[in-house]
C-alpha cells in the first residue's frame, strides 16, 4: 500500500493539470472539424506540363468524415491559411480532451487507492481487525 500523503500529492498534481486543460477547452477558439490537405492534379490534355511530371496546383481541400465517408470541400487559396488555423484549433481541442480523459482515469485509480487505504474491516466480535 502506498503512502497516503504521496497519493494525495499525486491526486493534487493531476487535478491541477486537468484544471489547466479544462481552462483551454473553456477558452477554445472557433474551429472546423477535418484536415486541410493540398492536392496536385493532372488535366490530361496532350502536351500540357502536367503530363511531363509538373502537375497543376496546389489546390486546397478540407477533408472530413461525414456519415462514415470522407468528403472533400474545395478551399480557395486565399482562405487556406484561415482554414488551417481553424483545423489546428480543432486538433488542440481534441488533444486536450484526450488528455483530460487519461488524467481522469488516473485520478479514479488514485482515489480508489486512497479509499481502499482508509477501509477498516469490521469483524464478527464487534471490533476492528488490525
Amino acid at each position: 500500500m502506498e503512502d497516503i500523503s504521496k497519493l494525495r500529492q499525486y491526486a493534487s498534481i493531476l487535478m491541477q493539470e486537468r484544471k489547466k486543460l479544462e481552462g483551454k477547452i473553456l477558452r477554445a477558439k472557433p474551429y472546423i472539424e477535418g484536415s486541410l490537405i493540398k492536392r496536385f492534379t493532372r488535366c490530361g490534355k496532350p502536351g500540357c506540363r502536367c503530363m511531363e511530371g509538373k502537375p497543376h496546383g496546389p489546390f486546397w481541400y478540407l477533408s472530413r468524415r461525414i456519415e462514415g465517408k470522407t468528403r472533400y470541400t474545395y478551399i480557395p487559396k486565399d482562405k487556406a491559411k484561415e482554414v488551417k488555423a481553424l483545423t489546428d484549433s480543432n486538433k488542440e481541442i481534441r488533444k486536450a480532451r484526450a488528455k483530460i480523459r487519461k488524467i481522469t482515469e488516473r485520478l479514479d485509480s488514485v482515489f480508489d487507492q486512497i479509499i481502499e487505504s482508509r477501509l477498516i474491516e469490521f469483524t464478527k466480535g464487534g471490533g476492528t481487525d488490525d
